[in-house]
């Protein structure tokens, strides 16, 4: 999809040897975003399991989907990524829009505020929200420590995101 192609072109920025080991953590029904992980560290010769990992979380909404259900999920969803961040020790999340990341947002959050972890987490709003930002970033702007805007009228409207331009 659509976020899964903005998060490879914001990957193409990002040096392997730095980022490393990298953990992507897709949706429990997200077999082609996985496919398209595998093509990009395979392009940089990576090894899965050792230069990189994938991990599986509930889907938090579906299109369409109730919002009461949605809630139930991301609780479910919430509990997974507090496992996945701590097993992997992870010090920073970069997402970019789907609902899936919102659990895994709030999960960084809690264990940096129990001073736990200390995980850093940017949201990059996709290249497509012009007037507003998404659901998801509505969500994460109270407690990502960063939200990229890709168009300047984003970052009239709403304080303390950063514009740079456009990435993807």
């Amino acid at each position: 999809g659509g976020h899964t192609h903005e998060m490879g072109l914001l990957l193409h920025a990002v040096d392997p040897k730095v980022f490393h080991p990298r953990i992507y953590i897709l949706a429990d029904t997200d077999a082609n975003s996985l496919a398209k992980a595998r093509k990009w560290e395979e392009a940089w010769g990576a090894v899965e399991g050792q230069d990189w990992h994938t991990c599986a979380v509930v889907r938090t909404r579906e299109v369409g989907g109730s919002f009461v259900y949605a809630v139930a999920r991301a609780v479910s969803g919430g509990i997974i990524a507090i496992k996945l961040l701590w097993k992997h020790r992870a010090g920073l999340v970069l997402c970019n829009g789907p609902g899936t990341c919102v659990p895994v947002c709030l999960a960084a959050f809690v264990l940096r505020m129990l001073r736990l972890r200390s995980i850093r987490t940017v949201f990059v709003e996709s290249l497509a929200r012009v007037n507003d930002l998404s659901l998801t970033g509505k969500i994460l702007y109270w407690f990502v420590d960063r939200i990229i805007v890709q168009w300047p009228s984003l970052k009239a409207k709403w304080k303390g995101v950063e514009y740079t331009g456009r990435l993807v």
